[in-house]
C-alpha cells in the first residue's frame, strides 16, 4: 500500500511540475502603464482593430491587431520590453499569453485597457 501511495504522489508531483510554466506576464493599471510608456525602452503595442486605433490611441503605440499577431511574433525582438494594450484588457491579456508562448519574457499588459487610460491620448 505504501508503495502505491508513493508512486501516486510521485506521479502527481511530476504532472504538476510538467504543467507549470516559469514564464508569465505582468499586468498593470493606468498609472504604472504610463510609467512604462515614458520609458523609451518599452515598446507599446495596441492589439485593437485599425478602426479602434484610428478613433484614438496612446501616442507612442504601434498598431498590431490581435488577429495579425501570430504571423508577426517571429519578427519581434524577443529581448525587448513590451506593454500591450486593447480596449478592455481582454485582448491584451490574450496577446501577452501569445508573447510568452513565443519566448518573449518581458511582457506587460494594461489591465482594464485604454478605457481606463489617464495618460496622453491621440485622436
Amino acid at each position: 500500500m505504501k508503495l502505491k501511495l508513493m508512486i501516486f504522489v510521485s506521479a502527481l508531483l511530476f504532472i504538476i511540475t510538467a504543467c507549470g510554466t516559469d514564464s508569465t506576464y505582468d499586468e498593470v493599471e493606468s498609472e504604472k502603464g504610463q510609467a512604462l510608456v515614458e520609458d523609451e525602452e518599452t515598446i507599446v503595442i495596441d492589439v485593437r482593430t485599425p478602426e479602434e486605433y484610428e478613433s484614438g490611441h496612446i501616442p507612442q503605440s504601434e498598431l498590431l491587431p490581435l488577429k495579425d499577431l501570430p504571423d508577426a511574433l517571429d519578427s519581434l525582438d524577443s529581448d525587448a520590453s513590451y506593454l500591450l494594450v486593447c480596449r478592455s484588457g481582454n485582448r491584451s491579456a490574450e496577446a501577452a499569453e501569445m508573447f510568452v508562448d513565443a519566448g518573449i519574457e518581458d511582457v506587460t499588459h494594461l489591465a482594464y485597457g485604454v478605457g481606463s487610460w489617464e495618460g496622453e491620448w491621440t485622436e
